[in-house]
């Protein structure tokens, strides 16, 4: 018997498995033989795109996003309070780990129980004073939260690829497969 997906399962379960998908990526990048030098702030995949380090604090804040809105017991998880300094020139691939173990812990602490009733719940998200979003739970984890958090996950991937570090799918894919089984 299979139980029905619910909001739990898609924007707490998911996220989790995608933050545990970008710490493999960001330990093969600290392996690499040029971790030292790989310049976290002009790391791009190309010249107009973002860097490597706004992806990956992209998908801590859209992953740390869905509980701050729709689950009212969370506390916020503030980049000070993990000890991180995210200034663009002093990020560090040590320094995201941190950022992202911060709320892989977060959501880990987040239970199934505590998301009832979260897809009917009303989301405001404002953008730079300029533009305001409102969706019901449901609309913000499937239209916004968790497509958001898929894009920046494989623009981290992806940036590390295009520069020689050795990640591949399984390091990607690996924690999304929960509950998967080989059958011989």
């Amino acid at each position: 018997m299979t139980t029905p997906v619910n909001a739990y399962d898609i924007g707490i379960a998911t996220p989790l498995r995608g933050l545990l998908s970008l710490q493999n990526i960001l330990a093969k990048a600290a392996a690499h033989p040029s971790a030292a030098t790989l310049a976290m702030a002009k790391l791009h995949g190309c010249e107009d795109m973002k860097p490597f380090a706004f992806h990956v604090q992209s998908c801590v804040s859209i992953a740390r996003g869905t509980p701050d809105r729709l689950v009212p017991a969370t506390q916020p998880v503030e980049t000070e309070q993990a000890g991180v300094d995210l200034d663009e020139e002093n990020v560090t691939l040590e320094k995201l780990g941190v950022l992202v173990q911060g709320v892989v812990g977060l959501l880990q602490g987040v239970r199934e129980g505590e998301m009832e009733g979260a897809e009917g719940k009303r989301v405001v998200l404002r953008y730079g004073g300029e533009h305001t979003f409102v969706w019901q739970g449901r609309g913000y984890i499937l239209g916004y939260g968790l497509p958001n958090f898929m894009f920046h996950l494989c623009m981290a991937y992806s940036i590390l690829r295009s520069q020689g570090v050795d990640v591949g799918k399984m390091d990607y894919i690996g924690p999304f497969m929960d509950g998967m089984t080989v059958q011989e």
